[in-house]
This record gives structure tokens, sequence and C-alpha cells, in this order.
């Protein structure tokens, strides 16, 4: 399945409502002037978010936000890479913050991410179906996805009106 089109056509939230209803996995890419963005669905939940120039791996996101010194994820990674140690255990190692917490950053990097894409009236999207996610992807994927129409309705109700296209 493929799916290309002008969101002016067809919302997001109608966007969120087939992939989730078809339980597709894949990329959803969007295009507008106030943006660009990208979605990872897995088995119809959202995996993971991004917005052009928003922090794309736990460097960009614990850094910036102060969880963590640039050096101590550097370290993890690295860690993680020769040692398979999961990256979530070398950066509770080397920083002291949680796997739950580190999921939770995630989760509210995803939920921005997508917000901000509900606000995104006009532009373009196409969806590939996809079994993998991709490798830069990875980082900040949830373990668990998160129902597409709870992020509806959530932008909905903080008021962006790209949420009432469904």
């Amino acid at each position: 399945m493929s799916l290309v089109g002008s969101l002016e056509d067809l919302g997001l939230g109608d966007i969120f409502q087939i992939v989730s209803l078809s339980r597709k996995s894949g990329l959803l890419l969007l295009r507008s002037d106030q943006g660009d963005g990208r979605i990872v669905f897995r088995d119809g939940l959202v995996r993971a978010a991004y917005v052009k120039g928003e922090p794309e791996d736990l460097r960009g996101l614990l850094v910036p936000g102060g969880f963590a010194a640039a050096d101590q994820v550097e370290e993890a990674v690295e860690v993680s890479r020769e040692s398979g140690v999961s990256l979530d255990e070398a950066i509770a190692e080397r920083t002291g913050i949680p796997a739950e917490r580190l999921d939770s950053l995630r989760r509210e990097h995803v939920e921005r991410a997508v917000i901000a894409m509900f606000s995104w009236r006009a532009g373009e999207f196409s969806f590939e179906v996809r079994s993998e996610i991709e490798d830069r992807d990875v980082e900040l994927a949830l373990p668990f996805g998160i129902n597409p129409q709870y992020l509806s309705m959530e932008a909905a109700r903080l008021g962006d009106e790209g949420g009432d296209d469904s």
C-alpha cells in the first residue's frame, strides 16, 4: 500500500485513521511550508516522529535538555556498539537516567512532533509500507507505539485545528 497526496485533500487525522485501522507499518513523510516531518508506524501505532530541525537521536534530546553531557552520551553510544549492551542500559550507567525516563522523554518528543504536524494545513504527504524501522530512527523509537487516535485527540484538545480533519 502506498498513499500519496495533498494535506488539503486528506488531513493528517484522516491519514492516521487509515494507517491505524489497516494496522500498517511504514513511513509517513510530510512536507509543508511550515516544515518537513516523518512519522514511523508499526502495526498501525506511532513508534517515532520527527520534525526537521528538532532532535533526531538521543544525544540531540538529552544534551540540549540538560539531562546529560555530550561526552556521556557519546561514550554510552560507543559502549553500546562495542559491547552489545542496549543503548538505554549504557546511558543509564553513564548518566543515571533510568530507562523508564528515557522512554518518557521519547514519548514526549513523539507527541510534540506529531502535534506540531497537525497544525500543517497544507502540504504534501507520502506513506510507504515498510516492515523495518530505519537505523536513523531507532534511537528515538518507542518500544511500544502510541495509538494514532489518541494523538489526534490530543492535538485537537490542545487547539490545533488540524486535529479536526477526521
